[in-house]
């Protein structure tokens, strides 16, 4: 349905909702934001106007996208009523350039990667978790615990029976893929892959090393992108050997990023990290990491330990996205 074939009403339950041309929708908490931007409306702003007011400032604003020309440009992503009687809703609003593609796509590649040896990690109860799916996005999680991968960095240390820095310096590693999807344009398409030490029935990921990330927006090519990347990221992730990876870490360790703890601190700063971040991260690699803080390894560790202190998933998830950042910076990771 286009939009250019709506208009804003208050619906029986007095809420706003959309009357087409034969029917009337409802609307979900993002898909209002996504009709009030698209009307050139703060979203939080209409919410908090009575209904009559708030549908006659959205047809206001369809009115002049009409008058230039632009209404057209959109379209309506809609979800069948639950039962007789009920009123359809509306999941999205996008431009005609958006090239949607589908969570059950990510599902079955999800399910590739199961039938090539990843599984679902297990929650606190033991039973297989880490895919989710709500009304804006979906993700899924998957490790491969049969692809083992040792920090050659840490064998030493731990060859006694013990190591330094608890879970976070076990030098075991494995291997973890996140796919990331929304149908309605909530967030770009993503596959990481990264090596990782530990994970709690949370699915909070400890020490996420080797971190790489394909984004593509949802525009153009991006269903037939998908597949293809998926598919060379499969390849990559279960050819690979333990030894090719060990291999890298063990150059990575001897890669110096900077002569000095100021110089490293500017690479972190570089990354994006605040100053204190910065330096937090170094002064962790120099206590908890068995090779040189001045090193890409030591560093990324450094700011993979200092993630695990954030109390927000975001904030965890944008320092881990740094220390991979360096890692890609570096001739040896390729």
């Amino acid at each position: 349905m286009a939009v250019r074939d709506v208009r804003a009403v208050v619906l029986e339950s007095g809420a706003v909702g959309l009357q087409g041309t034969t029917s009337q929708a409802k609307l979900n908490h993002y898909s209002f934001g996504q009709v009030a931007s698209v009307a050139g409306a703060p979203g939080g702003y209409l919410r908090s106007l009575s209904p009559d007011l708030a549908v006659s400032c959205i047809n206001h604003g369809f009115d002049r996208l009409a008058d230039e020309k632009r209404r057209e440009n959109h379209k309506l992503l809609l979800r069948k009523p639950d039962g007789a009687g009920e009123l359809a809703t509306v999941r999205a609003l996008n431009s005609t350039a958006y090239a949607r593609v589908w969570d059950s796509q990510v599902c079955t590649a999800a399910r590739r990667l199961q039938d090539a040896g990843f599984a679902l990690p297990l929650d606190w109860s033991g039973k297989p978790a880490g895919a989710y799916r709500g009304d804006r996005d979906a993700f899924v999680f998957l490790t491969n615990g049969g692809s083992i991968v040792e920090d050659p960095t840490l064998r030493a240390a731990w060859s006694g029976g013990s190591g330094p820095g608890g879970l976070a310096s076990l030098p075991t590693m494995y291997r973890g893929v996140i796919l990331r999807n929304s149908e309605v344009g909530a967030a770009c398409l993503s596959v990481e892959t990264f090596l990782f030490r530990v994970t709690c029935g949370n699915h909070i990921i400890w020490s996420a090393e080797n971190h790489r990330q394909f984004k593509r927006r949802h525009v153009g090519t991006a269903a037939r992108d998908w597949s293809h990347v998926l598919a060379t990221v499969i390849r990559s992730e279960l050819t690979r050997t333990g030894s090719a990876d060990e291999t890298r870490i063990a150059a990575l360790a001897e890669h110096i990023i900077g002569k000095d703890r100021d110089k490293v601190i500017e690479v972190g700063r570089g990354l994006g990290l605040s100053r204190d971040l910065a330096e937090s991260a170094y002064d962790r690699a120099e206590r908890d990491e068995s090779c040189s803080p001045r090193s890409a390894w030591g560093y990324a560790n450094g700011i993979t330990r200092v993630s695990q202190d954030a109390a927000f998933q975001d904030d965890r998830y944008s320092l881990d996205l740094a220390a991979g950042r360096l890692l890609a910076r570096i001739p040896v990771y390729a």
